[in-house]
């Protein structure tokens, strides 16, 4: 039998790892901690997390007696994983303002959306209610001349199951290395921000870098929400 050349081994062995499952194929990463290397990071004192931000929703609609929290429960609270927001530059943007959150101390991923009316607007009248359920729910609050509802959608995961575990490997290579001056890819925002964040063992510092749409984390976060519905 004729031994293979390194070349043709090579070449069997790319083509064997396409038909891995993605985790599969960078499953070695998950034996180093999420953010174990880290290189020019922004530090900042890691705060408390209110006590009212550890609990999730207990309904599918939930009206609030106050407005709205300027950033949501779901992505203020998460310490370990990756946060964005995006605010449209668009008065009549809808939705107005959008966040996403990989939370990886819950497992979870999550994606709010928040709709602004006014109480007499013909959009808030057209709005279509999605579908409420354990993974998806709406937090509304009406004032005298404003309404606000945020639609949270909830995907459970696992760090180190298909869909968290090429985010976990391509954060930890990012982590590592020199960040690369760029401009944002946003051009419809007034503003807009992608970050991975971690949180020191005492929990006492937290840490946090941040995200270009062309780097891998933006691909694998792409990845997480094309699994949510």
């Amino acid at each position: 039998m004729v031994r293979p050349s390194r070349v043709n081994w090579l070449f069997f062995l790319f083509f064997s790892l396409q038909s891995l499952p993605a985790g599969a194929q960078s499953g070695t990463c998950y034996a180093v901690p999420f953010g174990a290397v880290k290189t020019y990071v922004t530090t900042n004192v890691s705060k408390p997390i209110d006590a009212a931000f550890k609990k999730d929703m207990t309904a599918s609609l939930i009206i609030e007696k106050q407005p709205l929290l300027e950033i949501p429960k779901e992505i203020a609270r998460i310490r370990r994983g990756y946060i964005s927001g995006f605010i449209s530059a668009y008065p009549n943007a809808e939705p107005a303002k959008s966040w996403f959150g990989v939370d990886l101390d819950r497992r979870a991923a999550y994606s709010v959306d928040r709709y602004i009316y006014t109480v007499d607007s013909a959009k808030l009248k057209a709005f279509v209610m999605p579908e409420l359920s354990a993974t998806t729910w709406i937090r509304k609050w009406t004032g005298n001349a404003t309404v606000q509802m945020d639609v949270v959608k909830y995907l459970p995961g696992n760090v180190g199951a298909t869909n968290f575990g090429d985010f976990v490997c391509s954060a930890n290579a990012l982590w590592a290395s020199k960040p690369i001056s760029t401009r944002s890819g946003f051009t419809d925002a007034l503003s807009a921000y992608a970050y991975i964040v971690d949180v020191s063992a005492d929990g006492k510092i937290s840490y946090r870098k941040q995200v270009l749409s062309s780097d891998p984390v933006d691909d694998a976060v792409l990845g997480i929400r094309a699994r949510m519905h």
